[in-house]
This record gives C-alpha cells, sequence and structure tokens, in this order.
C-alpha cells in the first residue's frame, strides 16, 4: 500500500486523539521543527508547504516517531488557496486547537528602489496570510461544540525593531505583533488565544545562505547578540510548545522574544 494513501486512511480512524495542530510552512526549519515538537506533545500534524513534496520528510518524521501528520500543498499568497487548504484539511481532520503561522519571506531592498509589486508580495505572505488563515482556524475552534484554540503568529526580533533595506520585512513583521494584539482582544471571549513568538537569527538553511549571499555577517549578528549566539530551531519550538499547551491558558495578546537578549540590548 502507498505510505502516503495509508496514513489518510489512518487519520480519519484515528478521531480520539485529542489534538490537531496546522502549522504553515513546516517542511524545513523553524516551522519543520515546531511540527516536530508538537508531534511529542501529542498534536496531530497538519504540514503546510507552496508543493505537496516538499512536507514529506517532515511528515514522514513524524510518521516514523509514532506522530499522525498529513501534508497539504498552498500558496498562501493566494487567499483562494488558503480557503482550499481548509477545505481538504477538513476532509483529514474533524478539528483544529493549533494554528501556527511560521510562513513567510525574508527581504533585503533599498527603499528608494524597491518596487511595489517586491512590498506587496512581502505583505501578502507575512501579514496579510496570517490574517486570511486565522480567520478560518477560527470558526474550527469555536464551533460545533469547540472548545476554542490558539494561534501563534511566528515574528521577528524586527517585530520590534528596524535595520537598513528591510522596510517591507519590518514593516510586515510590526504589523503581525498588531493584528496579535487586535485577535486577541477580540476574540478571548470565544476561548481563542493569539501569542507572536519572535525569534532572533536563528540557525537555519535560510539564515546559513543569506549570509553566504552576503545578507549579513554572521559574526556581527553574534557579537550584537548578549548570548553570542544563534538561536536554535528546537529552542524557538520549545517556545510554540509552551504557548500551545495547558501552562499558557492566560498568555494571549503578548509576544515572546527567543532571541538571546538581541532585543534587550542597548548597545553600549
Amino acid at each position: 500500500m502507498d505510505p502516503w494513501k495509508e496514513e489518510v486512511e489512518m487519520i480519519s480512524e484515528d478521531a480520539d486523539t485529542p489534538r490537531v495542530a496546522l502549522v504553515t510552512g513546516s517542511s524545513t526549519g523553524i516551522g519543520a521543527a515546531i511540527a516536530k515538537r508538537l508531534s511529542r506533545e501529542g498534536f496531530r500534524i497538519a504540514v503546510i508547504a507552496r508543493a505537496e513534496e516538499h512536507t514529506h520528510a517532515t511528515v514522514g518524521w513524524i510518521r516514523g516517531n509514532g506522530g499522525t501528520a498529513h501534508g497539504f500543498a498552498a500558496d498562501l499568497s493566494r487567499p483562494e488557496e488558503i480557503e482550499d487548504l481548509f477545505t481538504r484539511f477538513d476532509a483529514r481532520f474533524e478539528r483544529l486547537d493549533a494554528l501556527v503561522n511560521n510562513a513567510g519571506m525574508a527581504s533585503i531592498a533599498d527603499s528608494t528602489s524597491m518596487p511595489l509589486r517586491h512590498w506587496n508580495r512581502v505583505l501578502t505572505l507575512n501579514l496579510t496570510a496570517p490574517f486570511v488563515t486565522a480567520q478560518c482556524a477560527h470558526p474550527r475552534m469555536t464551533q460545533g461544540g469547540g472548545g476554542g484554540g490558539v494561534i501563534v503568529n511566528i515574528g521577528s526580533v524586527y517585530s520590534r525593531m528596524s535595520v537598513g533595506r528591510r522596510a517591507a520585512y519590518v514593516s510586515s513583521k510590526h504589523g503581525l505583533i498588531g493584528l496579535t494584539k487586535a485577535l486577541a482582544t477580540e476574540w478571548a471571549p470565544d476561548g481563542v488565544r493569539v501569542v507572536a513568538v519572535a525569534p532572533g537569527y536563528t540557525e537555519t538553511d535560510h539564515v546559513r545562505v543569506a549570509m553566504e549571499d552576503g545578507g549579513f555577517d554572521s559574526a556581527a549578528v553574534v557579537s550584537r547578540t548578549p548570548m553570542g549566539r544563534l538561536a536554535h530551531v528546537d529552542e524557538v519550538a520549545d517556545a510554540v510548545s509552551f504557548v500551545c499547551s495547558e501552562r499558557a491558558t492566560f498568555v494571549t495578546g503578548s509576544t515572546i522574544y527567543v532571541d538571546g537578549g538581541w532585543t534587550g540590548y542597548g548597545g553600549v
């Protein structure tokens, strides 16, 4: 039997497993670490990437370690694909307890010459898509006897501060914190918590490539970080795991910075 088809049958029969998490951008890096960590906490996982084949590594790891996962393809820059994603999600899972908005894109460009299409692309993926996924998640967390849930928006140290040549990225990540506060305030009566987790520079392939391409200097980043190193993906995943747990039931509308002291450093 096709192992991917077999897992679909397993999910439909596994109605007693208590919790389900949908993690966007979870094929690699921070998103994959979050999906794996939540799986170890007992969540069934919907792994989301732009192409379904990109989900196979994370899905395979979760299944190989005794968890339940299914991969979905969606271009989150297109609202209609987000809506279709949740329709397909409903065919595999009967509930939704946690949404992690991790998918996003970095951007380095001079503000004097940045094309508007570039600005729109960054804002669409980093800010509009999390809003649309949250809109889709809310009724699935609250209707039909749902007891609520948690939405985790993955921000950045640049959700709080700025640096040159990153106008689109910084604006999108600042906006994501505003969205977190707004939805947390509005949806608290519905039992839906909304929290942001904001990593500093983290050891991922994307960061490594950016360093190699001259986007920033690794030594400068390390020297700027009070703890003297980059974050590990598992450290970010641990923070998300806490937010999604019963230990964080009174945490909403706030931002947890996992940055080794970056945002607290005064530069002296």
